[in-house]
């Protein structure tokens, strides 16, 4: 697959990324509502092991694809699917974004491509997304790409010594072919 968006490219994962692993787990505006309890990658050897997670993905009928620029091959974030669930051809989407390039249409885009792929090639039947029900920006990009909300899981996970409520999303196959 070829994934592109005006300067931006989708790639696979390589173990070089491992250093923009790092440098994002460690900006506290772009981890606010990540799900992280403060926990970020200790050092760039925790770090490698989310880029064999990522590239594990590929192997599980998912993948995580790292956004770079057309022309730097530097992570700037990463999106895919991920606990693809083969008896209910089921999976999540995750993404994150350097704050530099937020607003640019970079992940609205690339998650319309995404799910291009993963109804047609991969045959998912669904495909669905949490977030934090603080996380405005991240709702709206759901919903621009024909995504529903179901429901709030209440005190879903705990970070930063509070519970925190997240909204499931979902986008499924008969509903994206209209």
């Amino acid at each position: 697959m070829n994934f592109e968006y005006k300067n931006y490219k989708l790639r696979k994962p390589k173990i070089h990324d491992a250093e923009g692993f790092y440098k994002i787990s460690h900006d506290k505006e772009v981890m606010k509502y990540y799900g992280t309890n403060g926990t970020f990658y200790a050092n760039i050897n925790d770090a490698k092991k989310q880029v064999d997670w990522c590239i594990k993905q590929f192997a599980e009928n998912a993948g995580r694809w790292i956004i770079t620029e057309k022309n730097n091959d530097c992570y700037i974030g990463d999106i895919g699917f991920f606990d693809f669930i083969k008896e209910h051809n089921r999976t999540e989407l995750g993404y994150i974004l350097c704050k530099k390039y937020w607003g640019k249409g970079i992940i609205t885009n690339f998650i319309k491509q995404l799910l291009k792929w993963g109804f047609n090639e991969l045959k998912y039947n669904r495909i669905e997304a949490m977030v934090d029900v603080r996380n405005e920006s991240s709702k709206i990009v759901l919903i621009r790409n024909q995504f529903q909300k179901e429901g709030i899981l209440r005190d879903y996970e705990f970070e930063y010594g509070h519970y925190v409520d997240l909204e499931m999303y979902s986008i499924l196959k008969r509903d994206y072919s209209k």
